[in-house]
């Protein structure tokens, strides 16, 4: 086990006193997520499920690399590697700092963006 940091995204630091960096001892993605949501226990039910899986729109980011294409929550670390947790609203900001212009709309159920770059 080495020494991993956890980033995480603004929508979700509410819940970790403000903290956009949690550094723990972690070998995979997923006990690194585990060890932040053991210390922030309100996190827990906002990145992984009851059943320790992810939440479905969360996505996890070692370095740039989606976890999700080396492993998902297996995908080993290496020490110092950096974890970033992203939420639906990291994604929009995202985008709307990527584009010329985006238009976001919202429902009850979901997000629609459109993209333009004219």
């Amino acid at each position: 086990m080495s020494e991993v940091i956890v980033r995480i995204t603004a929508p979700l630091r509410r819940f970790t006193n403000g903290l956009d960096r949690i550094p723990v001892e972690a070998s995979s993605v997923g006990e690194a997520l585990n060890r932040v949501c053991s210390t922030y226990p309100n996190l827990n039910g906002r990145i992984l499920d009851s059943s320790g899986a992810l939440r479905q729109f969360i996505q996890v980011y070692i370095g740039k690399q989606n976890a999700s294409d080396v492993g998902g929550l297996a995908a080993p670390l290496s020490p110092g590697a950096v974890v970033s947790i992203a939420s639906p609203f990291s994604v929009i900001t995202f985008l709307a700092s990527s584009y010329c212009s985006a238009m976001i709309f919202f429902t009850s159920w979901s997000i629609l963006i459109a993209v333009s770059s004219e």
